[in-house]
């Protein structure tokens, strides 16, 4: 008898740290935070719970729309948060790029650069969920801009079914600022303690990612941090 194949959707929030401009730092990083559809509503709680007791904990602190970014805290706050985020009902997938050691030219573009390395991850989620058939990725509404919004649904959804043959996978992008989803804000903790760690090469609060870090890349692979 053969087995069945269970038919699984996924919810995808993606969330980047650092800076795609010249000269703004070295690298830049992309996280991909991944949960069942039917955990997404215990990690967005989560994530809730982490913002609520920050800002009791700094009770004077004002929060650009309320949001509790992990650029505004320091590296023991941050600790606390990743702790209660990163468990083994989530999957981690990151990418950073070496700004350093790719042509200029490619920063030229931000938008199509951004799409060019989110295709690297979906296809490493896409690979280890074989099981997979809808694809839900959230993103902060002021990171890709009005006019690249679709250009980013519509790179992957190209990607997956005329270059990967993938035509059962149901891909959507949804954008929403991020201070209104908590998923998109897990990503911007995950993204932030990556991408800190090749900054600065001493940051330990990579160590509190890794439980759940599935897949990390590099770009460009044989040239990064040279």
């Amino acid at each position: 008898m053969r087995g069945v194949i269970t038919v699984r959707s996924i919810d995808v929030f993606i969330d980047e740290s650092g800076n795609l401009g010249y000269g703004a730092g070295r690298y830049f990083t992309i996280a991909f935070v991944v949960v069942d559809i039917a955990k997404t509503k215990t990690i967005r709680r989560r994530m809730k719970k982490a913002s609520l007791f920050m800002k009791q904990k700094h009770i004077n602190k004002v929060w650009k729309d309320g949001e509790v970014k992990a650029a505004y805290l320091n590296p023991e706050d941050k600790q606390i948060v990743l702790q209660s985020l990163c468990k083994p009902d989530i999957q981690v997938y990151s990418i950073t790029t070496d700004k350093e050691k790719i042509h200029h030219q490619w920063l030229d573009d931000k938008a199509a650069f951004y799409n060019f390395m989110s295709k690297y991850v979906i296809d490493a989620i896409v690979r280890d969920n074989p099981d997979v058939r809808q694809l839900n990725c959230y993103l902060d509404a002021r990171t890709i801009q009005v006019q690249s919004k679709n250009s980013f649904e519509d790179y992957l959804k190209i990607h997956l079914v005329y270059e990967n043959n993938m035509y059962d996978i149901e891909f959507n992008g949804m954008y929403i600022e991020s201070h209104l989803d908590y998923g998109i804000q897990t990503a911007d903790f995950v993204a932030n303690a990556i991408n800190q760690y090749y900054l600065s090469g001493k940051n330990n609060l990579i160590t509190y990612v890794e439980p759940s870090l599935k897949n990390h890349q590099f770009l460009p692979a044989d040239q990064f941090g040279q």
